[in-house]
């Protein structure tokens, strides 16, 4: 057999012998780095979103008319007559009922002759008592009769002709008289929204009953003080009002409302996890936009940002980051999760100590310097 032939049939010897071994260190390498992987998991990111902060202040309440009246008699006595029925529209000074006060006129025509003869016989002092006993006779005249002081609309009457009312703080009004040129309602405001609250803001009220409608107000009185409810809470309340409100709004209605107390706020919100604290500085991790961002070799930018207490788990995000960023948890600059997956070693012959393409001995044999041929010259 020539040399050549035993020449060759040693190296595919040799290549036979070797496959396995190659192989096999290249499966435990793939193994090595997936369970590496495995391992450590993919870093968790967040994303700067903007929010709108609305500067609106919701409340609650019912409706009243802006002004009211309960129309009582002063005085006892039988119903002689009522002047108004319910739905009807009155005006301030109208007369609404009156009691039968002919023993009153009796007594103020009586007093008026004894006043005539005192005038022409009678002395000074009884001239004076008896025109002081006339106007008293002229305010029990009066108060058989009972007048409304607003204009209006009468909303309820509970009296009738020839009944007989009794006077005092417990006997029920006999007739009700409605403003119905505006609405208002008592609401109250939180002590920490109170300042900013304006006399002549806007108000927007949705109404419980009406759900497709929706009626613009205004802040008509802010109290000089407020009170502490119940539960301990220091509230003001406020005044809100509806002018010309449509027919179909009624008092007593229920509504949710929102004060327009300022523009609505566009805001950056980052999740607090993502900020690394160091020396009273924030920082993040900055990922590479999204088309550069799938080049394994960049790393994320480390940049210093300014922040702002928002709401739990949340900061506000003031200087240094855009809507959108993308940036890694803060844990990941601790565990080196945040390098770029490019940086990792791609040879997996190196276990055995190949040198990669173009590239010094990777491995840690012994000897043998920059892998030249061996010392005594040429082969």
């Amino acid at each position: 057999m020539s040399n050549s032939k035993k020449s060759r049939r040693l190296v595919l010897w040799l290549l036979a012998a070797c496959l396995p071994v190659v192989g096999g260190g290249a499966y435990l390498w793939f193994g090595r780095q997936k369970s590496s992987s495995s391992a450590v998991g993919t870093p968790a990111t967040y994303q700067v979103q903007a929010v709108i902060r609305s500067s609106a202040i919701d409340v609650t309440g019912n409706l009243e008319p802006i002004e009211s009246e309960d129309i009582g008699f002063a005085a006892s006595g039988k119903v002689a007559r009522v002047y108004v029925q319910e739905g009807n529209r009155v005006r301030a000074g109208d007369l609404i009922a009156e009691l039968d006060d002919s023993q009153q006129r009796y007594d103020l025509a009586s007093l008026d002759y004894k006043l005539e003869k005192a005038r022409i016989s009678g002395s000074k002092s009884e001239l004076e008592l008896l025109e002081l006993e006339r106007k008293m006779k002229q305010v029990d005249l009066q108060e058989k009769k009972v007048w409304t002081t607003i204009s209006g609309f009468v909303s309820n009457v509970d009296v009738r002709e020839g009944e007989y009312v009794k006077a005092g703080e417990e006997i029920s009004p006999i007739a009700r008289v409605i403003d119905l040129s505006a609405l208002k309602s008592e609401v109250e405001i939180d002590e920490l929204d109170v300042p900013s609250v304006k006399v002549g803001q806007k108000v927007v009220f949705h109404i419980d009953a009406l759900p497709d409608l929706l009626v613009n107000g205004r802040v008509s009185l802010l109290p000089l003080e407020g009170r502490v409810t119940t539960e301990g809470i220091a509230v003001l309340d406020a005044e809100v009002r509806i002018d010309n409100p449509p027919k179909s709004l009624l008092p007593g209605y229920s509504f949710s409302a929102r004060i327009l107390a300022g523009e609505d706020e566009r805001l950056l919100v980052l999740d607090e996890k993502a900020l690394q604290k160091v020396g009273g500085r924030s920082y993040v991790l900055l990922l590479p936009a999204a088309p550069e961002r799938a080049q394994a070799a960049l790393q994320p930018e480390r940049r210093e940002v300014k922040t702002a207490a928002y709401e739990t788990g949340q900061v506000r995000v003031l200087e240094g980051l855009s809507e959108g960023d993308v940036v890694l948890a803060a844990a990941a600059a601790a565990t080196g999760e945040g390098r770029a997956a490019g940086q990792q070693s791609a040879n997996p012959l190196s276990i055995f100590g190949f040198r990669a393409p173009g590239g010094a001995r990777t491995g840690g044999g012994s000897g043998g310097g920059s892998g030249g041929p061996p010392p005594g010259g040429q082969r």
